[in-house]
């Protein structure tokens, strides 16, 4: 598993590396701080972190970059436990001893989420494949 943003002792990006106080910054961020708590964390002002998001386009990309980064791994780790869920909703719905609102919850559960699962699949394969003929047809 990858370090928690807290962790990081620097953030690289194009070459360059964010240490210190932008480093400090960048963690509180990406950890749900806003601007005013990051700043004070990192001893600057709040005026200096606007400034940094709003001026220094390699700071708001460092900041976009761990973000994304943070929301990838949530989502791994969420996508690893599908399985498993789907494996207990149904073993609710044939326990014979759950109630009927148990099975009618997790029977519910199913049928809401397994539509929405199929589309995310499908946009995914669509997408996929626009991106294999556009970079098929580049010269």
């Amino acid at each position: 598993m990858r370090p928690r943003p807290e962790a990081m002792s620097k953030i690289d990006l194009q070459n360059r590396t964010f240490t210190g106080k932008k480093l400090k910054v960048l963690n509180a961020l990406v950890e749900g701080k806003g601007k005013e708590d990051a700043a004070t964390l990192a001893g600057v002002s709040s005026r200096t972190v606007r400034r940094w998001l709003e001026d220094d386009g390699e700071f708001a990309a460092a900041l976009r970059q761990a973000s994304g980064e943070q929301l990838k791994e949530a989502g791994r780790r969420l996508a690893a436990k599908t399985d498993w869920a789907i494996g207990e909703l149904v073993k609710l719905i044939e326990d014979k001893d759950s109630s009927g609102i148990i099975k009618l919850r997790a029977i519910g559960l199913i049928l809401d989420h397994a539509p929405k699962y199929v589309d995310m699949s499908d946009m995914i394969e669509r997408i996929e494949q626009l991106e294999r003929d556009f970079y098929e047809r580049k010269p």
